[in-house]
């Protein structure tokens, strides 16, 4: 499979220029790929209030190489958005049969 784009994560805020969110929000397009291995920390934590990341492509990988990990916390999303250890970080709202993986390479 051919991606197209490859957006570099360059902030660990949860909103802002560089960031996952606003990547995924205002850059992304389907066939591109977010790449995690340019975050420069071991987490991003999705701050209080806001809702889980929409991803509205049909067709978008998100992906963290090398043998460092990268911890995206979503445990202080918007009320009702999470269910004890079952929160939704991402909330992939591209038609039916579309693509969404996040990769560990």
């Amino acid at each position: 499979m051919a991606f197209g784009l490859v957006w570099n994560v360059t902030s660990c805020n949860d909103d802002g220029p560089g960031t996952l969110r606003n990547i995924i929000a205002t850059q992304a397009t389907s066939g591109d790929v977010v790449n995690l291995d340019t975050a420069p920390c071991s987490a991003i934590t999705l701050g209080a209030g806001q809702s889980s990341i929409a991803v509205l492509q049909s067709d978008l990988r998100i992906q963290k190489g090398g043998l460092t990990r990268i911890t995206i916390d979503g445990s202080a999303l918007k009320s009702g958005e999470t269910n004890g250890a079952d929160s939704r970080i991402f909330t992939h709202v591209a038609p039916f049969g579309a693509l969404f993986s996040v990769a560990a390479t």
